[in-house]
Order: structure tokens, then C-alpha cells, then sequence
């Protein structure tokens, strides 16, 4: 990353250069999304953040809204253009939309959600006439039309994963994973802050709640009970 925290495309003995553009971006915060619904390491998704927030400020177009492939502190161009089209492999703006809306549901950031629809509607004539041509941003049209579910797990270590991998097999794709250790449950409310509202389970085994666009369910640890409210 660059001095002022952008990415660079290039690294060889010593020396990097090359400043990305906005699909570097996109791809990378969405295999940092990834990787902490896979880790649930915290630092995955602050980075995701930082990262996010730069292609807020150096690629966002203010005016009519949609990322630019070329950031604002780059070379100077004559035209900055903006891709949507998903071919073989998805735009920067389509993967875009489909990572702050993931991101909005985990932090709870209204800011990240409007950005995702504000994408998906300076390209809505697009993708009402040659929707094939734009099935990575369809995946986020209909995150955000739903259903769609944020899923917090809070619990200990050993008790959860086995739990976490059995929600992971359910068919239900249009969901985020928010988990907790109840022992650093401090550590995450300081980038989730909403996850100190939640209490600790009473028992040993780990406790879930379903929420449906910010709307939970009871707390609960079966897992045919979860399966029931995702899928109904």
C-alpha cells in the first residue's frame, strides 16, 4: 500500500508502484469480507473498511454517483470512464455494490448501504435491458431487495464453530455472519458497536440470533430452528 494507504499493483525487491484501479479495490475488500466471515478476525474487516473508505474518496463520482475505474489522485485522463458490464470477470462497480452492501448489514452503516443502491440505480437502465450482462450486480440488487439476513453468533471458541460451519451448509446465500468470542466481545464492539446491546448466553453453549434488515428473532442455539427462520 501506498503512503497515504492506497493499494499499488506491483512489488519487486524492494520497490512498488502502480496504483490500483477500482477493480484492485473491489476484488480485494470483497476477499477481505470473505475472509472474516471465514476468521472472523476482526482485522480483515478493518482493513476491508479503510480500504473502503479510500475508494469512497478517490474513485466515488459525487455528482451522478458510481465508482470510476481510474482513482481522482491518479494520472490525469481526458475522460474517466466507469465499467459495469460483467463478463468473464465481474467490474469493479458491480462487486462494489455487492461488498458495501455485505459491509452496511455487518456494521450496521447506513452510509454503505446507500452507496450500494445509489450503484445499482446509475446502471438500473443497464440492467433492465441486458440483465445477463450484469448477473454480479444482480447478486446485489437482490441482497437488497431480500430477503437478506445478518446472523450474530455469540459464544466460546470450541462451543461455536461446529455451529457456524452447520449454518455455513445452509442454502441461503443472501446473508452476513457477525461473530463474537464472549471473552473479546470488547475488542469487536469497538468497529460493531451494536454488538454490545447483546447479552452474553447464560450457559455453556453459544446462542444465535437471526435478524431480518435489522429485525431479530429470540436468541437461539438450534440449528433446525435457524435453518427454519433463513429459509422461510
Amino acid at each position: 500500500r501506498s503512503s497515504d494507504g492506497g493499494l499499488l499493483k506491483r512489488y519487486r525487491n524492494g520497490e512498488s508502484g502502480l496504483a490500483g484501479l477500482i477493480e484492485d479495490y473491489s476484488f480485494f475488500i470483497w476477499g477481505l469480507i470473505e475472509m472474516y466471515e471465514l476468521t472472523f478476525d476482526p482485522n480483515y474487516l478493518e482493513t476491508a473498511i479503510e480500504l473502503s473508505e479510500y475508494q469512497i474518496d478517490n474513485f466515488w463520482d459525487n455528482d451522478f454517483h458510481g465508482f470510476y475505474f481510474t482513482p481522482a489522485n491518479g494520472e490525469e485522463l481526458i475522460v474517466r470512464t466507469k465499467e459495469s458490464y460483467d463478463g468473464a470477470i465481474p467490474s469493479g462497480n458491480s462487486v462494489a455494490a455487492y461488498n458495501f452492501i455485505r459491509l452496511g448489514r455487518i456494521l450496521s452503516n447506513t452510509k454503505y448501504e446507500k452507496i450500494s443502491t445509489q450503484i445499482t440505480d446509475v446502471f438500473s437502465r443497464n440492467l433492465n435491458k441486458y440483465g445477463s450482462g450484469y448477473t454480479m450486480m444482480l447478486q446485489a440488487v437482490e441482497f437488497m431487495t431480500g430477503p437478506s439476513y445478518e446472523i450474530l453468533i455469540i459464544g466460546d471458541n470450541d462451543k461455536s464453530q461446529e455451529l457456524i460451519n452447520q449454518i455455513n451448509q445452509i442454502n441461503q446465500p443472501n446473508k452476513v455472519l457477525i461473530y463474537t468470542d464472549i471473552k473479546h466481545k470488547d475488542d469487536l464492539s469497538s468497529i460493531i458497536p451494536f454488538i454490545g446491546m447483546y447479552p452474553n448466553p447464560e450457559g455453556e453453549n453459544p446462542m444465535v440470533y437471526v435478524c431480518k434488515n435489522y429485525s431479530c428473532n429470540l436468541p437461539t442455539n438450534d440449528i433446525d430452528e435457524i435453518k427454519r427462520q433463513l429459509i422461510k
